[in-house]
């Protein structure tokens, strides 16, 4: 029930984190790999270990629109930090040449603090829904 327009607090929907929707979740991650489900869709991963791999969940169609950003804060010590598609699934967009099984990573000889990468589940593929923000690459 509104009245004059306005929603009562109690009926408003809010995300994980008890913000409404148009604020999204943050959480930093401090152990590596981490695998994702839907339930994590819209937040940002901020990657708080060295060399963070975030484990995509296996395309369906029940997943299009899901949606996870990820952050680097931790500079790398090997490879960079990475989303990693399950073996069937690929990821996909400028400058990335799409096949199963590889991984996006951010590069480790030129990460920076404020490298971002966006991917979103298209319901075929993952693809990246935003520019990236620092020097990224498809695994060899």
């Amino acid at each position: 029930m509104t009245l004059c327009g306005v929603v009562p607090r109690e009926l408003k929907m809010t995300n994980r984190s008890g913000h409404p929707f148009e604020f999204g979740d943050v959480e930093n991650v401090t152990t590596t790999p981490r695998t994702l489900t839907r339930a994590d869709s819209g937040k940002v991963f901020v990657a708080g270990v060295a060399d963070l791999v975030l484990t995509l969940p296996a395309v369906t169609a029940a997943l299009k629109g899901v949606t996870y950003a990820l952050y680097v804060e931790t500079l790398s010590t090997g490879t960079g930090a990475a989303f990693s598609p399950a073996a069937a699934d690929k990821i996909k967009g400028k400058g990335i040449t799409a096949a199963d099984d590889k991984d996006l990573i951010n590069t480790a000889a030129t990460d920076a603090e404020g490298d971002m990468a966006r991917v979103t589940c298209d319901g075929v593929d993952w693809i990246i829904s935003a520019g990236l923000v620092g020097t990224w690459a498809r695994e060899t």
